[in-house]
């Protein structure tokens, strides 16, 4: 069939052009193959390379990995449904589009079966045609802008040095990033599926229902924070500043529960010692001034809670020597 009756000899694809999609036709009817070039390059827009062999093809993804490839189901003497799966193995993600002019359920089946992506039945029309393409080919940008979007979000869940960790609404472990994995010396294997509150990070059983009882607040829509203990790889407590919070979809439903975790046990430390170093002498290491003075607010704090009598600097005349008259 002749979608354009002034179609022009092929000419070489020349190097691959980023800019614009590559469509792969193979066909073994020149007349055809090269419609269907000057279609999708002039009203299309596209960088088209054609082959009229199943071997011509292969040889052709060494220089080109295209977008699309449109494959005659008849190639002479071979069934080019075989082709298929080869081009989807050696061009991961591209779309393979089965056309025959074979209308019969086996046929669509067969097809089906070699995983193509759509199925063109001949003749072609040619607005339909290019419509079809340019579905398959806005589906496909969209699956590789979620692939490259899923694939920054891994990059940044694995990479960030607090602990992370994704849960079901029902409170099941999804992932645990690298630096959660590796503070308690665990392996994804052994955690993944487990209630988040049973996992081998919690010190104790009553941190583990702390965590069931934050989860349970965080999963009614409210994020959640708190500072508890956690047991590392070498059996030491951490002080982990963890934060529970709910992720929700257009619904306003929780989808996924996002647990973080910053250890905060270097900081704490750091503010003990500084306190330390405010309350007792550089040299000594004695009490100071400032930590005598704490003491007697504190001191004074208490005797006004406890209602003692205020304190006097002179004795009373009821308690002076007899001697002083």
């Amino acid at each position: 069939m002749m979608l354009h009756p002034d179609a022009k000899p092929a000419s070489p694809a020349g190097p691959r052009d980023e800019r614009r999609p590559c469509v792969l036709v193979v066909d073994d009817d020149p007349d055809l193959l090269l419609s269907l070039q000057d279609l999708l390059e002039v009203e299309g827009g596209y960088q088209v390379v054609v082959a009229a062999s199943h071997e011509e093809a292969v040889a052709l993804l060494d220089e080109f990995e295209p977008d699309l490839a449109i494959v005659d189901v008849c190639l002479g003497q071979t069934n080019g449904l075989d082709l298929i799966p080869e081009l989807k193995s050696l061009v991961p993600g591209a779309v393979c589009l089965a056309m025959t002019a074979d209308r019969s359920v086996e046929r669509a089946v067969e097809a089906v079966r070699a995983d193509a992506d759509d199925y063109l039945l001949k003749p072609l029309e040619p607005a339909r045609f290019l419509r079809t393409i340019e579905k398959h080919l806005d589906l496909r940008r969209t699956e590789l802008e979620r692939q490259e979007y899923q694939r920054k979000f891994r990059a940044v869940f694995q990479q960030t040095e607090q602990l992370v960790f994704l849960l079901e609404p029902s409170g099941e472990l999804m992932e645990a990033n690298e630096a959660a994995l590796a503070l308690a010396g665990l392996s994804g294997e052994e955690v993944v599926g487990k209630p988040f509150w049973e996992t081998p990070w919690w010190s104790s059983s009553e941190t583990s229902q702390k965590i069931r009882d934050l989860f349970d607040v965080a999963a009614q829509g409210t994020t959640i924070r708190h500072e508890l203990e956690i047991i590392d790889h070498s059996g030491h407590s951490v002080i982990l500043d963890l934060s529970i919070k709910p992720i929700r979809n257009e619904r306003g439903q929780t989808d996924l529960i996002l647990a973080e975790g910053r250890d905060i046990s270097e900081l704490r430390e750091a503010l003990k010692q500084l306190a330390h170093r405010a309350h007792h002498d550089a040299l000594t290491d004695l009490p100071n001034r400032i930590d005598f003075e704490d003491s007697l607010d504190r001191a004074l704090a208490r005797a006004i809670r406890c209602h003692s009598p205020p304190l006097s600097s002179t004795p009373s005349a009821n308690h002076l020597p007899s001697s002083v008259s």
